[in-house]
């Protein structure tokens, strides 16, 4: 591997993806401090709102990776039967991003 030509090449800007956008958005709301962690990345601090950060990025790009290879069917809205047999609403919660909120 070239690394001399790896130092030519200026590093990508971090939460600059949509990937990334959205999973801030999805933090946020969910009600973590995202400062802390924007802050932590950028310094590459050594902290738990930096190591939160890699490994939740990590997880959303392998689950991105596994709904191109194959979309996942939506069940929210769907009728189920209960006990009784007869015909419920299915409510699986509320999907936020690739969260999912009970």
């Amino acid at each position: 591997m070239d690394y001399l030509s790896l130092l030519t090449h200026p590093p990508p800007v971090p939460f600059a993806t949509i990937l990334e956008q959205n999973l801030l958005d999805s933090l946020a709301a969910l009600g973590i401090e995202t400062g802390q962690m924007i802050h932590s990345v950028a310094t590459n601090a050594c902290d738990v709102a930096g190591a939160m950060w890699w490994m939740l990025k990590r997880k959303a790009e392998a689950r991105e990776e596994t709904m191109v290879k194959s979309p996942p069917v939506s069940r929210a809205g769907s009728k189920r039967r209960d006990g009784t047999g007869r015909e419920r609403e299915r409510n699986d919660g509320l999907q936020m991003g690739w969260f999912r909120v009970l």
